[in-house]
């Protein structure tokens, strides 16, 4: 009577596919995450906001490069529940340089960072730096990251130093005040 062994290769092989690779297809897919600009389209703060008029809606802005922004994003989930909750958009605004477009996409993508990104033209970032700049250097708007807005339904900028994703309590009762929950 001939035996047949059995390989374990393949059995390990399909728990690699199914625990291991299957997260990272799903966050590919991921239809919470939108991309609304990743071309330069939306040049100035107007074009930006113009797709949230009647909407609350938090601001991120942030890049790939900054260690403060990426600390806050460990939060994302807890934001996006809150948000939620209020029904609040999220609106994220990436600083980053043209040269770190891939960068910015894969990470993005494979965190699932939930909610409406904008990969920032060179002219956007200038004219965001004017508007919320937190100080002049040698003349110049210097905006320092992270940095968190909240615009009200109307599409007015009605809290231009918004608290942190880290800092839940404050973001909570920030959220419920500008949507009257």
């Amino acid at each position: 009577m001939m035996t047949w062994k059995i390989n374990p290769i393949p059995a390990f092989f399909w728990f690699i596919t199914f625990f291991i690779c299957l997260p990272f297809v799903r966050a590919q897919t991921d239809t919470s995450v939108v991309i609304l600009d990743d071309t330069g389209r939306l040049t100035s703060w107007e074009d930006i906001i113009r797709p949230f008029q009647g909407q609350t809606v938090y601001v991120d802005l942030w890049a790939t490069w900054c260690g403060p922004c990426r600390e806050e994003m460990r939060h994302r989930a807890e934001v996006h529940v809150l948000a939620e909750r209020y029904g609040v958009r999220l609106l994220y605004l990436s600083f980053d340089d043209q040269d770190r477009y891939l960068v910015w996409h894969d990470y993005i993508r494979d965190l699932s960072i939930r909610g409406s990104h904008v990969f920032l033209s060179e002219h956007a970032q200038s004219d965001l730096r004017h508007r919320f700049a937190d100080g002049q250097v040698d003349g110049r708007p210097m905006l320092l990251l992270p940095h968190y807005l909240l615009i009200d339904a109307s599409g007015e900028v009605v809290v231009s130093s918004a608290p942190r994703p880290s800092q839940k309590s404050k973001l909570k009762r920030l959220f419920r005040r500008w949507t009257g929950q």
